[in-house]
């Protein structure tokens, strides 16, 4: 019925089909590009210390993990053939590359924050 009605206030599928095109200037479109931008401040805030600290602790427990994990696997690695070797980890998890990721994550967070720590120190 709903459709009849529309059709009778001549709203057919053309009614749907409008263009609605809007063209943006150049100084529009960067305006809109750095909306979502952080400032440039944001790379010196520092985190708040208990949060950094669990944060640290989690991810070296996860790395403890991962190397108990990788280590298992380089015995098992040992025992295999090279044809076993091709299929025996497909689908499971790399722990040496999550290693090497959570490496580098733990890293980058320690050197971002004692550098805002020292920084906030000798400046503020």
């Amino acid at each position: 019925m709903g459709s009849l009605q529309a059709l009778m206030h001549g709203l057919n599928r053309h009614y749907y089909c409008l263009v609605s095109a809007y063209r943006k200037d150049e100084l529009e479109e960067k305006m809109l590009k750095s909306l979502k931008k952080p400032e440039w401040s944001a790379g010196l805030r520092v985190k708040d210390f208990q949060k950094h600290s669990k944060n640290n602790e989690k991810t070296l427990e996860s790395m403890l993990k991962l190397a108990k994990k990788y280590n298992e696997r380089l015995g098992e690695e040992g025992k295999l053939t090279p044809e076993e070797l091709k299929t025996a980890n497909v689908g499971k998890v790399d722990p040496r590359k999550r290693l090497a990721n959570d490496i580098e994550v733990i890293l980058q967070s320690n050197i971002v924050q004692s550098l805002g720590t020292m920084m906030g120190t000798r400046v503020f």
